[in-house]
């Protein structure tokens, strides 16, 4: 069983660090793909060894509706690149709940801590202006994420997982704990992204209510926390300390892009008020207005994977683009996938979800010893989907593997054991899926390579050679 955690670990440690300066999403992508190449194998070798998760059927049925409506996309190359990002999402999401134990739970949080602690310490300094720490960012401060948004989607996941290290007896776990959640709550607050704010404190709140609802003979699981937060006072008051005094510490850095921070933005109790103001939402209403207006045209079966960009238009009626502006996803996941796979793809996914959700709630009242770490994982999880609600960690990597690490882990069971063949077939799904998005995010690497070249050409003739040896890679962007 251990073949199919470490893997996983590694590949926890090393997502949020792997960038290139000319491409963010690929190089993180290829490890995602990497993983399922190594997880499809060990399903192979261990045929017989694991158990069939109870959201089987809705995930399958939902990697079918994927495939169908890949068929249907006016940009192939960009489409079969999403379609892997999602196949791969949920074949980890099904290796993780057939191939790893609730006893490995601490040792991803370690794995999540360090990654998250290392990639925070590069955004913290960042954010203060440290020079050598200024890496090629599309919006500051993002670390090694390419862009604030995608970095707080990884923290939202992590920052919670983590905090099960707080419960753990070992003290080496307590201090990886704290000195990760202290890090990450300070790179989180600095990336003035609202909606992991949100996410994260409506999923404090909400584990607030279950712990407190979910009772053992020797007390509630609330009782539980509040044993250990009275025994370790004082890491929680320093991390306390540390939330309260990054938010007052102002940004540091230069940022000429695009997508730099907005002016009303630089401190923590204007970005929260931002919203109120006119056009604080930076048009994100309008678009979703105009997507449940694409919804409405297209209800059954939707525009198909990766159509989104290429409907939208004439729905926006001039409401948002502009010279310098042309969504390229609505900044909803949950509008996205129905809008793209339509409402047969939407129930089943909300099918699949809520089965996840239905057997975490079994496994919370199980185990007494299990819960804490299952409420900490499963609120990680529920931090991203509210999240989700504001942003797009649908087509980042970075998002995914630990998302579906955590849904595979929560909503697994321990009833039906998979026969020999089933395994194999699944590790023959996992290896097809990886070998041939490895094949196509290292293609993605080079169009982007060539992309930033072009980009920063100073004549027309470089520009557009660049562009043309682009191509030769496929067209993973539409606009060049």
């Amino acid at each position: 069983m251990d073949f199919g955690v470490w893997p996983l670990c590694v590949c926890l440690v090393l997502m949020p660090l792997v960038m290139l300066p000319e491409s963010f999403a690929a190089p993180k992508g290829l490890v995602l793909m990497g993983v399922c190449v190594v997880l499809g194998m060990v399903c192979w070798i261990n045929a017989g060894a694991g158990v069939r998760p109870p959201f089987t059927w809705p995930l399958v049925l939902f990697a079918i509706i994927s495939c169908l409506q890949a068929m249907r996309s006016l940009n192939p190359d960009y489409a079969a690149w999403m379609l892997t990002l999602q196949l791969g999402g949920l074949f980890v999401g099904f290796a993780t709940a057939v191939l790893v134990t609730n006893q490995h739970m601490v040792m991803l949080a370690r794995c999540v801590a360090i990654g998250g602690m290392l990639v925070s310490g590069f955004g913290i300094l960042e954010y203060l202006g440290v020079s050598w720490a200024q890496l090629p960012s599309s919006g500051r401060p993002s670390a090694t994420f390419g862009f604030r948004n995608i970095a707080a989607m990884h923290l939202s996941i992590a920052l919670l997982w983590s905090c099960l290290l707080l419960f753990q007896r070992r003290r080496f776990d307590v201090l990886l704990g704290f000195l990760a959640t202290g890090s990450m709550a300070a790179f989180l607050i600095f990336t003035r992204t609202r909606g992991a704010w949100l996410g994260v404190g409506a999923a404090l709140c909400l584990g607030l209510i279950l712990s407190w609802r979910v009772r053992f003979p020797d007390g509630s699981l609330l009782l539980q926390i509040y044993r250990v937060l009275h025994r370790r006072w004082w890491g929680f008051g320093w991390l306390c300390a540390i939330v309260f005094l990054a938010v007052f510490v102002p940004p540091n850095f230069q940022d000429a892009s695009l997508s730099r921070m907005d002016e009303t933005k630089t401190q923590v109790s204007s970005t929260v008020t931002s919203i109120t103001r006119p056009g604080g939402d930076r048009g994100r209403l309008r678009i979703w207005q105009h997507t449940l207006d694409m919804i409405l045209d297209h209800p059954v079966f939707g525009v198909g994977l990766d159509n989104w960009s290429a409907y939208y238009p004439r729905y926006d009626r001039g409401d948002v683009i502009g010279i310098e502006v042309a969504p390229d996803r609505p900044h909803n996941d949950w509008l996205w996938i129905w809008s793209e796979l339509g409402s047969v793809g939407f129930v089943v996914y909300l099918i699949l979800l809520w089965m996840i959700v239905r057997q975490f709630w079994h496994q919370l009242h199980k185990d007494q010893e299990m819960a804490l770490p299952l409420l900490c994982v499963g609120l990680g999880a529920l931090a991203l989907m509210i999240h989700s609600c504001f942003s797009f960690p649908r087509e980042q990597a970075v998002a995914l593997l630990p998302l579906w690490v955590v849904l595979g882990l929560v909503g697994k069971s321990d009833r039906v054991v998979l026969g020999i063949w089933p395994m194999r077939r699944v590790g023959l799904v996992g290896l097809v899926v990886g070998l041939y998005g490895c094949w196509l995010n290292v293609a993605m690497i080079q169009f982007d390579r060539h992309l930033f070249f072009a980009r920063d050409a100073q004549d027309e003739h470089r520009h557009l050679l660049e562009i043309q040896k682009a191509r030769e890679y496929g067209i993973f962007d539409h606009r060049m």
